[in-house]
């Protein structure tokens, strides 16, 4: 036996067409088409049809008590529009040896059709169960059947029906997991189910009825029997037995109810214990993964700590440095002062060499003259003009010996000053970058003021002998001038300082050096 199950919107006009034997209400709509030019829309095939769309199972393993463990999935995106008054769930049973035959195979009529209304309280129904939104169907009635059990009660079927909200649901239903479901309860179903079969099986029950009608007709026809003495105990006896068989019916109405109640509370029992044990999973898994945060956080915590107590180690180090650094800057910063000073005064002290080798420079000038003209003096030209006195005549010999003197004496003074600043300029630009040693420092400060007070005094001492050199090479320039000139002096009288009047040389005299104030 196979089954064929659909889901149909309109139970009703479902009902109708199957009566009339519509190939619609098999699953197989034909549609005419006109030729030769069709139309394109006539080959389309509409994804909902009024009928529903048939779904086939596997044959039932046993004749006698069949099984069918098969899923069918009716899909729709329409949600609780699905679930309506007039939408119902319908199956219909097949025999198995039609389908095996040689011939063309054609659905005939049914063995027998159950049927179960899809109302809006079964969706909010699902909706609130836990888990498998799910519920459990027991004893559906097959209606329109001759199909008996061994008991010779009507045949009922057992199904599980699941909503699913998601185009990939994480959880089937399966032969286990099917029993956990809620129970949907037999008098709720009765209630369903009443309305829907009387108006399902009218159609068959009404040839039956006739059938009877005519048989309790024939049996009237007949003669009537004489009635016996013991009818009234007879009569008695079937009044006890219909007694008895309400009672019967009641009670075995009452254990079904008693039953399903039982299935439902061990259900829920079931159900109350698969979730206790669930939940003690999840708080046993829970508890292990927090204890594991709980060490790993406390691992980091102490990686953090040794990092922290490193860090403030390094800062200690460097606020310690810092504070070295800013106590050298401190005593760097007068040292740098005074090495600036001692730097301009060296560059003074450069600047006063350079004049001083000028002076120089003009003092040998000056002397190759002197000695020119002492060779003059000494040998007078052959060529000189009779009358005319010579420039070196009126200078007398002891005069010429002192300047000699005094230039010679003034040599020795500028070399012996020169050979004692050349050591001092040397240790100031051998100063050390980094004072180390406080002692150091102090002795290199104590000779930095011996240098600077020599500094000074070579300075008043050039100072002066630059002066000095100055007023000789005026009085040496005013003295050859006024030879060149013919003026003579006294050898014990003394030349005066007097920048403003001094004359203006001859053409004689062009290529001899001019003054040179230092």
């Amino acid at each position: 036996m196979v089954v064929i199950a659909r889901v149909v919107p309109n139970w009703r006009e479902f009902k109708v067409s199957q009566m009339n034997q519509d190939p619609a209400s098999l699953g197989l709509p034909i549609t005419p088409l006109s030729f030769p030019i069709p139309s394109v829309i006539n080959f389309d095939v509409p994804q909902v049809t009024q009928n529903g769309c048939p779904q086939l199972s596997k044959p039932g393993e046993s004749p006698e008590l069949p099984l069918w463990n098969q899923s069918f999935l009716f899909q729709g995106r329409d949600g609780a529009t699905n679930f309506s008054e007039d939408t119902a769930l319908v199956l219909e049973y097949y025999p198995l040896t039609s389908m095996k035959a040689g011939e063309s195979w054609t659905l005939s009529k049914p063995l027998g059709v159950s049927m179960l209304p899809l109302k809006s309280h079964l969706y909010h129904k699902m909706l609130a169960g836990k888990g498998l939104n799910g519920l459990r169907v027991e004893k559906l009635p097959i209606t329109d059947t001759k199909l008996k059990t061994i008991t010779g009660e009507a045949p009922t079927v057992d199904l599980s029906f699941q909503l699913l909200s998601s185009e990939r649901p994480e959880n089937f239903l399966t032969p286990n997991n099917s029993k956990v479901l809620p129970i949907l309860h037999p008098q709720i179903l009765d209630e369903k189910l009443s309305s829907n079969r009387e108006s399902w099986s009218k159609a068959t029950v009404s040839p039956r009825r006739n059938s009877s009608t005519s048989t309790c007709q024939a049996e009237e026809e007949e003669p009537r029997r004489p009635l016996m003495s013991h009818e009234t105990e007879i009569n008695n006896y079937r009044r006890a037995m219909e007694t008895m068989a309400e009672d019967i019916l009641l009670l075995r109405k009452q254990a079904s109810v008693l039953k399903a109640e039982n299935r439902l509370l061990r259900s829920h029992l079931t159900q109350e214990e698969t979730e206790e044990e669930e939940d003690i999973a999840d708080q046993t898994q829970t508890l292990g993964s927090m204890q594991q945060k709980l060490l790993l956080s406390e691992l980091d915590m102490k990686k953090l700590k040794s990092k922290v107590q490193h860090l403030q180690n390094e800062l200690i180090r460097k606020n310690d440095r810092e504070k070295e650094l800013l106590l050298w800057y401190q005593a760097q910063q007068p040292q740098a002062a005074l090495l600036k000073r001692h730097q301009d005064k060296l560059r003074k002290v450069t600047a006063l060499e350079e004049t001083v080798r000028h002076q120089e420079k003009v003092i040998e000038k000056m002397e190759r003259v002197l000695e020119d003209k002492l060779q003059e003096r000494n040998a007078p030209p052959p060529n000189r003009l009779p009358g005319k006195p010579s420039g070196g005549e009126n200078l007398p010999a002891d005069q010429y010996t002192a300047l000699l003197a005094e230039n010679s004496r003034l040599r020795a003074e500028l070399d012996k000053s020169h050979h004692q600043s050349a050591p001092n300029i040397q240790q100031q630009q051998a100063l050390p970058d980094h004072l180390d040693d406080t002692s150091d420092k102090f002795n290199l400060l104590a000779k930095l003021e011996r240098a600077q007070s020599r500094i000074l005094s070579l300075e008043r001492q050039l100072e002066d002998s630059a002066r000095r050199w100055g007023r000789e090479k005026q009085n040496l320039v005013t003295r050859l001038q006024e030879q060149e000139l013919g003026l003579a002096h006294p050898s014990d009288s003394t030349v005066t300082d007097l920048p403003g009047q001094i004359p203006q040389p001859t053409p004689k005299t062009t290529g001899k050096p001019q003054n040179q104030t230092p």
